[in-house]
């Protein structure tokens, strides 16, 4: 190869709540690391999470009781149908504690992408 081509990717392993996040949206890139960790780490696998369940970004817009510790929404989302509309909705620079994002979760769009804050404390 003439030139190489060089990336980054934050990594968050959590061992008391068993969770791997993994900062990308491209799947390649997150089975890359997957594979480096269960090859590299004895005994480590991994299962996914079920995310039709009203959990992590789920739940923080569909109810008052927010997102894990630590996190709360801000202002950017995008919901997508689970059925064969695919039909999607953008939020951007917009809240995301409206009435009308929770009739879309209701309505059983799931959010596909949230901005999220980690207040560090």
């Amino acid at each position: 190869m003439a030139f190489t081509k060089r990336g980054s990717m934050w990594v968050w392993i959590d061992p008391q709540a068993r969770t791997l996040v993994l900062d990308t949206s491209a799947q390649g890139r997150a089975d890359e690391v997957v594979t480096l960790l269960v090859e590299g780490l004895p005994g480590f696998s991994l299962a996914l999470l079920d995310t039709r369940q009203p959990t992590g970004c789920h739940g923080a817009l569909a109810d008052d009781t927010g997102a894990a510790a630590g996190f709360t929404a801000d202002r950017e989302t995008e919901l997508k149908a689970a059925d064969e509309s695919k039909a999607i909705v953008r939020y951007a620079r917009r809240p995301l504690d409206i009435d009308e994002v929770r009739q879309h979760i209701e309505h059983d769009k799931l959010p596909t992408q949230l901005a999220m804050t980690w207040a560090m404390t």
